[in-house]
């Protein structure tokens, strides 16, 4: 298996919707209102709070409080909120969000695949992507990841576009940096992704032929890098600290290496410690003390005794680590709970779904095939996403961010394959049976 390394226009290189890809769109966006209308009278809660109070301390302390700083999230999703939280918007307004964002993003996805493959392999990626079981759980919350998918979704097709192009700058790089940038200011993880692939990106500059496909990415994510300075600076101002995107890695590392019995690094809030007796016995004392510190002393000294932890008990952590790679994909194993049956769903879903890419990888090494030279660009910012999300503890949803480059990957394998043919040769040589006397 090789990467095609032809920048040409392919004939599908357009941006009109047939009617199938607007259907397609019409249904998810009923499913996800469905959704809303179903569950969206539900109070806000837990981080959908946490939101709607960035909102409301924008308005008074700016988005860091000088007083008590902390960043927890970047400020895209409370900006997209503001106007509603300031007229006193229902909360199943301020959730539409999400299934209009779903619902866009599967536009932007058909686009993207449809470079690739035919209409119906397009159709499928964007159907795959849209009703994961992860995004339909995020789908009508007033939470990041729909936000974050619908620009992941536009960077997709306008990266593409950019690297197929014969200059060196045109509107699809424009595009491209644009949405990631925002896509930055929803999940911040992708500022330190960016920041690393400008480091190994250089590497690709090796090979004559990904020399100017790999220049392409380096340029979308310098212009990204700059528009994120005023960011950081803001934070820095705030803080005291350069390049802080997120002021969470102390208690992420902490439950990372967590390893009580019966414990294998999954996340706690405060509120699960406090509330549960068997945690708030072996962490609730600790947590207590820490948690009156301020929140950037708080999160230094959580990210010391996990380090302390770690150098302690290195054979835990390293088997924590392996349970974090199950939870990314699978959502479990979790520390001290029954496992439910949402994580059938995942397992059921992400496993077909990793099976149908590790058969492509097989067809397309047995065949020899070649692939477009930007998924295997696209593949660096994945592997160092997936990386920095499985050092910490981490949640099943975190998938959502990698979904689509990982279902456009696999369709596109699986859609240069000649299946007729390897039907009829199955069909000409049938397996024998053998008989039991």
């Amino acid at each position: 298996m090789g990467f095609s390394t032809s920048n040409a226009q392919p004939a599908t290189a357009n941006t009109r919707l047939p009617a199938a890809a607007w259907l397609m769109a019409g249904a998810v966006l009923l499913v996800y209102v469905a959704l809303l209308v179903l569950n969206g009278r539900d109070p806000l809660e837990g981080d959908e709070l946490r939101y709607r109070d960035d909102v409301l301390r924008m308005q008074t302390a700016g988005f860091i409080d000088s007083a008590h700083p902390r960043l927890y999230n970047g400020p895209g999703l409370p900006l997209v909120l503001y106007p509603f939280v300031i007229n006193d918007a229902p909360d199943w307004v301020m959730r539409l969000h999400a299934p209009l964002s779903v619902a866009a993003a599967a536009l932007f996805l058909f686009l993207a695949a449809r470079q690739f493959m035919p209409q119906r392999w397009a159709l499928g990626v964007a159907g795959i992507c849209s009703f994961h079981p992860s995004l339909m759980h995020q789908g009508w919350h007033l939470m990041p990841e729909p936000l974050a998918h619908l620009f992941m979704s536009i960077f997709l097709w306008c990266v593409i576009h950019a690297v197929q192009s014969a200059r060196w700058w045109s509107k699809w790089h424009w595009g491209a940096m644009l949405a990631y940038f925002v896509l930055t200011m929803v999940r911040t993880v992708w500022g330190p992704v960016m920041m690393v692939t400008l480091l190994l990106g250089p590497l690709f500059m090796i090979l004559p032929t990904w020399r100017k496909p790999a220049r392409t990415l380096l340029l979308v994510m310098s212009g990204v890098m700059v528009l994120c300075v005023p960011f950081l600076h803001y934070t820095y101002v705030k803080t005291g600290r350069p390049l802080l995107w997120t002021s969470l890695t102390g208690e992420l590392a902490y439950w990372m290496t967590s390893a009580e019995d019966g414990e294998n690094g999954h996340w706690y809030s405060d509120d699960m410690v406090f509330n549960d007796p068997v945690l708030n016995a072996r962490h609730g004392p600790y947590l207590r003390e820490v948690y009156q510190k301020p929140q950037l002393e708080c999160d230094q000294l959580m990210l010391h005794e996990a380090f302390r932890r770690a150098k302690a008990n290195p054979s835990a952590t390293a088997y924590n680590y392996l349970c974090n790679w199950c939870r990314f994909f699978f959502g479990f194993p979790r520390s001290l709970e029954h496992e439910r049956v949402s994580t059938l769903v995942l397992l059921f879903y992400n496993g077909l779904l990793l099976a149908a890419l590790a058969m492509g990888i097989v067809i397309a090494l047995l065949r020899k095939q070649t692939l477009p030279i930007v998924l295997g660009l696209l593949l660096l910012p994945t592997m160092i996403y997936l990386g920095s999300n499985t050092l910490l503890s981490t949640q099943p949803r975190y998938f959502l961010g990698i979904m689509p480059i990982v279902v456009l990957l696999t369709f596109t394998l699986l859609s240069k394959a000649r299946w007729s043919a390897l039907l009829e040769r199955a069909a000409e040589n049938p397996q024998p049976v053998t008989s039991v006397s």
